[in-house]
């Protein structure tokens, strides 16, 4: 079954991203994707976002996760609709799964 969670970015947005799009997890960031900004700089266009935001919140980020069981479905499946799904409802976003078999 899958388990889905969404947990607050409130600082270190670089470090965050680092380890969300770790290579060795996303297939050497294969399954790394972006929409109106680069996976690459992120961290800075989030920051650039929110300085020029009217109201700021605690968050400077958010961070999906889904978890699906061994066999339950393929990286792939997750990716293009946790990216259809994001891209739908935000204007920016990086996102990145992870490959985890263990």
């Amino acid at each position: 079954m899958a388990v889905t969670k969404i947990h607050p970015i409130k600082s270190t947005l670089k470090k965050a991203l680092d380890y969300i799009e770790n290579p060795a997890k996303t297939d050497e960031k294969m399954l790394v994707s972006s929409f109106a900004c680069s996976y690459e700089t992120a961290d800075i266009e989030f920051e650039l976002l929110l300085s020029q935001a009217m109201q700021k919140g605690n968050n400077l980020a958010h961070h999906l996760i889904q978890s699906f069981a061994p066999g339950e479905t393929t990286p792939e499946h997750p990716f293009w609709g946790g990216t259809f799904c994001v891209g739908s409802r935000s204007p920016q976003f990086s996102s990145s799964f992870w490959l985890d078999f263990g």
